[in-house]
């Protein structure tokens, strides 16, 4: 290409655009401070929900590999599905997810607190997830574990970062070229 752009959370004092959001997505109040969307698909799910059990004051709708919902304790399991999981990101108190960049992005955006994981040997995860901790705007744990999810639990959001219609800006700056 004649022209690189990049996205990230944080300029690092470089030409970086925030990242790009859709539009509609905005947040609604969260239903109650315990609601937490998990979304782990490379994670093992037994172990996942084995982790999350022992918070009870705590709900997690979490979304993984089931034909139906279905709820064990303080656990609620969802089917893929986009429109739920929309839903419940944007009036969810917290997100536990991997470290990639899109969902860490739309929780920024609508001021979720964010509890990342990497996958494995992904260069995208092995490096947003430090950068997300450095720069004060979630954490991370290199896998799932108790301690790490507990203090994510007890920690407060960090507010909304409303990034800006990049994508608009973007497709402006092409249609002037």
């Amino acid at each position: 290409t004649q022209h690189r752009i990049g996205l990230h959370w944080h300029h690092f004092g470089q030409p970086i655009l925030p990242p790009i959001i859709e539009n509609t997505l905005q947040p609604i109040m969260p239903t109650a401070d315990a609601m937490i969307l998990v979304y782990l698909p490379f994670e093992d799910a037994a172990q996942v929900q084995q982790q999350l059990s022992a918070f009870t004051d705590h709900i997690f709708h979490f979304y993984t590999d089931v034909k139906e919902i279905r709820q064990i304790g303080n656990i609620i399991s969802h089917p893929f599905n986009r429109d739920g999981f929309m839903h419940d990101l944007q009036r969810c108190a917290g997100v536990i997810c991997q470290a990639g960049f899109e969902l860490p992005s739309e929780a920024l955006h609508l001021g979720k607190k964010l509890l990342v994981t990497p996958v494995q040997r992904q260069y995208e995860h092995m490096s947003s997830a430090p950068a997300l901790s450095q720069h004060g705007l979630g954490q991370s744990m290199e896998q799932l574990n108790h301690n790490a999810i507990q203090q994510f639990l007890q920690t407060p959001s960090i507010g909304a970062k409303n990034y800006p219609n990049v994508a608009s800006a973007i497709a402006q700056w092409i249609g002037q070229a």
